[in-house]
């Protein structure tokens, strides 16, 4: 069940608890968003036990 409201002038559907739900758009760039950040999280682990992830 999602509800209507208004967010940045804009009508958009939200959750029961006041979650705004996100559009396609949106939730694609927040997925590439963590993508990147887990890689960079990654890459800096791998640095830091001494290996070069560029040469992986």
């Amino acid at each position: 069940m999602s509800y209507l409201g208004i967010c940045e002038s804009k009508l958009r559907f939200f959750t029961p608890d006041g979650q705004l739900v996100l559009t396609e758009a949106e939730d694609e760039r927040r997925q590439k968003e963590l993508a990147v950040a887990k890689a960079a999280a990654l890459a800096a682990k791998l640095r830091e036990l001494g290996i070069d992830p560029d040469k992986l």
